[in-house]
């Protein structure tokens, strides 16, 4: 169960006391969503647990500084994003591996018919939101995928919810439109 922000308010108000309950509760309810973020960020679990990790030792070095008013969730995911951009940045530059291929996120699975087409389109819709406009994806994925709302997602990316919600609107009509394209192709077949 997905806590209520009205329990991470609490818990933020516990942990800038340097409570280490608190703490370890905010661990155990956003580590997940984080990481399977951070994934869809860099393609790498093992960076994205480095990642991960470095955003939970930073929130305990700024404890003191958390403003309860303020949404503890949307401050982890904007960390997770930026340490996520960072490490990536730093990858390019030493070239030690390949850009991430959000295509190949999803391995078809041998199975039956349905079960292929299922993943044919999961690999082709994935491959659809990794070439949308990155602010548009990071939007789209915060809201749909990690469930944050408008304003969430305004204080990670640094907006104002009203340009959250068109980057939303304009992701989901660039989709339509791929998709359009593809319904006439799939009824030939």
């Amino acid at each position: 169960m997905e806590p209520s922000n009205e329990d991470l308010s609490r818990l933020c108000l516990r942990l800038s006391r340097s409570d280490r309950t608190a703490f370890g509760e905010l661990y155990k309810q956003l580590h997940a969503p984080l990481l399977r973020y951070t994934i869809r960020l860099t393609g790498c679990e093992e960076l994205s647990g480095d990642v991960v990790q470095e955003v939970f030792l930073k929130l305990w070095k700024v404890r003191a500084d958390l403003r309860p008013g303020k949404s503890v969730k949307a401050l982890l995911f904007a960390m997770a994003h930026n340490r996520a951009c960072n490490a990536l940045r730093s990858r390019r530059v030493r070239r030690t591996d390949a850009a991430p291929d959000p295509d190949a996120l999803h391995d078809p699975l041998p199975a039956p018919d349905e079960v292929l087409e299922g993943e044919q389109l999961r690999t082709v819709l994935n491959g659809w939101i990794a070439r949308l406009p990155e602010r548009r994806r990071t939007a789209l994925l915060l809201s749909r995928v990690d469930r944050l709302s408008h304003q969430e997602i305004a204080e990670v990316m640094g907006c104002k919810p009203a340009t959250i919600n068109t980057h939303i609107v304009l992701a989901l009509r660039d989709l339509r439109r791929r998709a359009a394209h593809l319904e006439p192709a799939r009824r030939a077949a």
